[in-house]
């Protein structure tokens, strides 16, 4: 989704201004889309806990201290949840 395309033309990804690579209208891909996209997928695995899902099928790769984030977020609303990787 978030593809690394070195165009200005880019509908799915966040963009910066970059006019010394593209000219006065250029645009430039940064890392910021892939931290954006994660952040979003845990935000969502939040809202569906929240929502009594309790499976999941993530396409991105979440480590420990995502589950923590996961788990104290779910803490402010009174949800104690065991979470694995597995």
């Amino acid at each position: 989704m978030l593809g690394y395309h070195d165009s200005p033309y880019c509908n799915f990804d966040l963009w910066s201004p970059n006019p010394t690579r593209w000219g006065n209208n250029a645009i430039e891909n940064r890392a910021f889309s892939p931290y954006c996209k994660h952040q979003q997928e845990c935000e969502d695995v939040i809202r569906d806990i929240l929502n009594g899902v309790t499976s999941f099928s993530l396409d991105d790769d979440f480590d420990e201290s995502d589950l923590e984030y996961i788990n104290n977020e779910l803490l402010k609303h009174g949800i104690t949840a065991k979470l694995s990787l597995s």
